[in-house]
């Protein structure tokens, strides 16, 4: 009879270790599930800004005259311009940066061309996915999370 008892509980602790591990090594896939998921929005949100930021880039190079006078120019915090109908860069830059806005979080953006050679723009968005502090101010805060592309190029 002791024989049998003891067997049993052999039995049943094997079966309880057995359920803690297997119930840790799904918790631990769970956790990298949830982290993928965050690296992956992280460089959906990125792939958004470098299309954007061709998008411009695009729109500028087929109104190079415009573009050279500086009716592009943008600054990052600056107001989105009403599309007027006889102002073809007005109404990229409305389509622009309502683009932003709608497809990044807290998407903004800068465009800066200088003699008639070289444009800037800029894309900046906010990544709540980012939990370290990259400024090295000693906090994650909304400066971490805060991200920019830039693109420079010639028109």
């Amino acid at each position: 009879m002791i024989s049998r008892r003891s067997q049993r509980g052999i039995t049943l602790t094997e079966v309880m270790m057995s359920l803690l591990l297997m119930s840790l090594g799904l918790l631990g896939m769970a956790s990298l599930q949830g982290k993928a998921l965050s690296s992956n929005q992280g460089a959906y949100l990125r792939s958004q800004a470098a299309i954007s930021s061709y998008d411009i880039l695009d729109r500028l190079r087929a109104n190079r005259s415009l573009a050279n006078q500086g009716k592009y120019n943008h600054e990052i915090n600056g107001k989105i311009p009403a599309a007027a109908e006889n102002n073809m860069a007005s109404v990229d830059l409305n389509d622009w940066l309502t683009l932003l806005q709608n497809n990044l979080p807290k998407g903004k953006g800068a465009i800066k061309c200088v003699n008639q050679q070289s444009c800037t723009i800029q894309v900046q968005w906010f990544d709540v996915s980012i939990n370290t502090d990259t400024n090295e101010d000693g906090a994650i805060d909304d400066k971490d999370k805060q991200l920019t592309l830039q693109l420079v190029s010639s028109l």
